[in-house]
């Protein structure tokens, strides 16, 4: 629901049990029904009237050009809690991307028992794997500095695989033959 010129008080707005924007004199407040709140304010918004008589008058296509137009300046009024949640999200994703790869890299290299007969543990497998990530993140986070941002996660992958591929190849055979 939509409650535009709010002049209710801020605790009102709260006791809503459903889910609202209000359009204050100089916020904006979103509430989930279930007593938070959320504040934003007109950063993202125009200088212009929106005037609902004449939207509701636009043909069909203009119509929802229009409510899309308005809908991205209310999405505005929360930016910041949309950068936040996406950081948060992305680096939870990325982290767990990160440990589901080492233990999948770490059981593969189990695999190479069956030509060595005694090799390093599970454990071992993994800390190695640690220590091959160690350079290619160096290597990453400085060509981040100065290059696009997606260039990045190829580097690091890419270099662990390599690296971590070298060191089993070169000296798989002097260590465990």
């Amino acid at each position: 629901t939509y409650y535009f010129n709010y002049k209710g008080s801020v605790d009102d707005f709260k006791k809503l049990n459903k889910q609202s924007i209000a359009f204050t004199k100089d916020k904006v407040l979103y509430t989930n029904g279930k007593g938070d709140i959320l504040p934003g304010n007109y950063h993202g918004f125009i200088e212009e009237v929106v005037n609902f008589s004449e939207i509701n008058l636009l043909l069909e296509n203009e119509k929802q050009a229009a409510l899309i137009n308005l809908s991205s300046y209310i999405e505005s009024a929360f930016a910041r809690y949309n950068a936040v949640y996406s950081i948060a999200i992305y680096s939870i994703i990325q982290i767990s991307m990160y440990i589901l790869m080492i233990i999948i890299l770490a059981a593969i290299m189990q695999l190479y028992r069956f030509k060595y007969g005694v090799f390093m543990s599970f454990l071992e497998s993994v800390k190695v794997i640690v220590f091959c990530m160690t350079i290619p993140a160096l290597l990453s986070f400085i060509v981040g500095i100065f290059v696009h941002f997606s260039f990045v996660p190829i580097i690091f992958q890419f270099g662990s695989g390599v690296l971590l591929m070298f060191l089993l190849i070169k000296y798989g055979d002097k260590e465990f033959a």
